[in-house]
């Protein structure tokens, strides 16, 4: 569901983000001189069943287990409240700190690469473990590269579809902001499903989505420069100049 914001202060810049915001970072986004509205572009389902995944995995005996997205966590938490596991001597890897932060609250200790994207990721563990088998918490939108790298440098990979991904039909009207923001590829694909490429900047979180806008034609790309929301937040108010909450710019 939509968190459609109104604009009752024209010193705020609206922004459309794809995907919800926690209540600090709206908070933040609005002291920085934003108008956040979050329309999330995506609808993410769990199995309701997890025999199956736990068989595949019990045979498959991990060394490790990778997680390239919270929603790989979630999967991982609601699969262990039917089938209890433990981590021990296992190692576990996350794409980045929220990712990390995420398996931490569970339990679990990530390591995390310096940069924060699934090649990343991928060539971390290879220089990490050298040779293995890893089990992947995945969705049914996900991107190959992690998969193969490892596999070309001799890992065996078990992508665990944990999750399922759909675009959300009521995605807000775009005509009303003048910046969007997209945290994912699929989140792009989802978006284009519904919309035409619109006339604004595009902020993405990382390199892999902004070039995914890049090759999906959109035109002005500013990627963030860190995988924080809080520092995508700070990149767009200085975008737009934004000096202490109050905007200077007339874009």
């Amino acid at each position: 569901m939509s968190d459609v914001e109104s604009f009752p202060d024209q010193e705020l810049i609206p922004v459309l983000v794809t995907r919800q915001l926690s209540r600090n970072q709206l908070g933040l986004a609005r002291e920085l001189g934003l108008q956040p509205t979050c329309s999330p572009v995506l609808q993410f389902d769990y199995p309701e069943q997890w025999e199956a995944i736990h068989s595949t995995l019990s045979k498959f005996n991990s060394d490790a287990l990778a997680f390239t997205s919270k929603h790989g966590v979630e999967g991982y938490r609601r699969y262990s409240l039917d089938f209890p596991v433990s981590s021990s001597g296992k190692e576990v890897y996350a794409v980045g700190p929220s990712t990390a932060e995420q398996l931490f609250n569970i339990g679990l200790n990530a390591h995390v690469p310096e940069l924060h994207n699934a090649a990343a990721l991928a060539r971390f563990i290879i220089d990490e473990m050298g040779t293995g088998k890893i089990a992947w918490f995945c969705g049914n939108r996900r991107r190959e590269v992690f998969d193969s790298l490892l596999s070309d440098a001799g890992f065996e990979v078990l992508p665990v579809v944990a999750y399922q991904t759909h675009a959300n039909p009521e995605i807000a009207d775009v005509d009303r902001y003048r910046a969007l923001v997209f945290y994912s590829p699929g989140a792009v694909e989802a978006f284009l499903e519904e919309h035409e490429i619109p006339d604004l900047p595009v902020f993405a979180i990382g390199p892999t989505t902004a070039s995914v806008l890049k090759d999906a034609g959109f035109g002005e790309i500013i990627e963030s420069s860190d995988t924080k929301t809080e520092v995508l937040l700070q990149n767009i108010a200085d975008y737009y100049s934004i000096p202490n909450g109050a905007n200077n710019r007339d874009k």
